[in-house]
């Protein structure tokens, strides 16, 4: 496997979700906020472009506030 496709493969990959002690406080990137909902980057950047995912743009990045996702997580669990 190339170097490029194991990449993809990471970046498609569900994940089981990590207790919100093990992330970094401050703001998230795609890749800690995939970790904590135990989803794919590639689920985390489909749903912060069509909105469903509270998130700020942080120059061209997309940046999460923990706790906007832990409410989001809370409601999503409850529907």
């Amino acid at each position: 496997m190339s170097r490029s496709e194991d990449a993809l493969t990471k970046k498609r990959q569900r994940r089981k979700p990590v207790p919100l002690e093990e992330l970094p406080t401050g703001l998230w990137t795609v890749g800690d906020c995939a970790r904590y909902l135990g989803k794919s980057d590639d689920w985390v950047y489909k749903r912060s472009a069509d909105g469903t995912l509270p998130m700020r743009k942080h120059g061209a990045d997309n940046r999460y506030v923990p706790a906007e996702i832990v409410a989001w997580a809370t409601r999503a669990k409850g529907q």
